[in-house]
């Protein structure tokens, strides 16, 4: 099951980020959620990158913790479960499957 739960008028996404990466895209991989950027984790560049390719995929959405970790929490206002489930499908097909920037 995918990490995704409702919260105070939202959706609480788990992530994981990889930066520095060759390869741009949000990945789905069996039970997580992979971000890969490749953008430093330097000073937030990161950070500010994975909220922009989230935000392409989601809708509004923020970082609610996590912000000098790999593992991360982003809070997507005004979404539901199944919203957020529908975007994901949206980029999965099968077991290991991703989305491009």
């Amino acid at each position: 099951m995918l990490p995704v739960r409702q919260k105070n008028g939202g959706v609480l996404i788990d992530i994981s980020v990889v930066p520095n990466s060759k390869k741009e895209g949000i990945f789905v991989e069996g039970d997580t959620i992979r971000v890969r950027v490749k953008a430093p984790a330097d000073k937030g560049k990161a950070n500010k990158e994975v909220i922009k390719r989230l935000s392409k995929l989601f809708g509004a959405c923020e970082m609610v913790s996590g912000a000098s970790s790999r593992k991360k929490t982003v809070f997507v206002d005004g979404a539901t479960i199944q919203d957020a489930l529908r975007a994901i499908e949206s980029i999965s097909y099968t077991f290991t499957t991703s989305f491009v920037f």
